[in-house]
């Protein structure tokens, strides 16, 4: 009788290929939906969309939204790994593609480019996106929030559902 044994591919990955995994390990679907409700907002209390600033601001504000969740994400994908193994093994991570090291490296180091995008945009963008930023290292960590019913759902709906006012 042939046993069946799982094993990890061994290679080393080019730079791009590592930011690709890191970038399918952030999640970028989950971007979309976070995109389109800041920039409903922004264009319905803009001032005027003919300002050059107006269209700085708001590539900015983009940016800021997109490197906030993707480095949320791949942060919370290292805390999840033996979860994701059994619900979501095609993930980076658990297939064995990415190393959780690069993933939380490279998560943190996005989320602190958020944080110097919303300082770029405003104090108050920056207190938020930085409260975001510390209730996801909350949630995430070690027998962090994400344990605990109902506070984990009540986190989720704050990072979710108060992000419309970056814009």
């Amino acid at each position: 009788m042939q046993e069946n044994k799982i094993t990890v591919r061994e290679f080393e990955n080019t730079p791009i290929e590592t930011v690709k995994l890191l970038i399918e390990n952030g999640r970028p679907i989950t971007v979309f939906a976070p995109l389109i409700i800041v920039s409903l907002y922004y264009f319905i209390y803009v001032d005027s969309i003919t300002n050059i600033e107006t269209w700085i601001n708001y590539i900015l504000l983009l940016f800021g939204v997109a490197t906030l969740r993707m480095g949320i994400n791949n942060v919370n994908n290292v805390y999840d790994v033996e979860i994701d193994k059994i619900n979501k093994p095609h993930r980076p991570i658990p297939r064995g593609d990415l190393e959780k090291e690069s993933a939380f490296i490279i998560g943190t180091v996005i989320q602190f480019i958020s944080l110097f995008v919303f300082m770029l945009l405003s104090f108050e963008a920056f207190l938020l996106d930085l409260s975001f930023v510390i209730v996801g290292w909350l949630y995430n960590i070690d027998n962090g929030l994400k344990n605990y019913f109902p506070i984990n759902n009540l986190i989720i709906g704050y990072v979710r559902g108060f992000g419309y006012l970056l814009a």
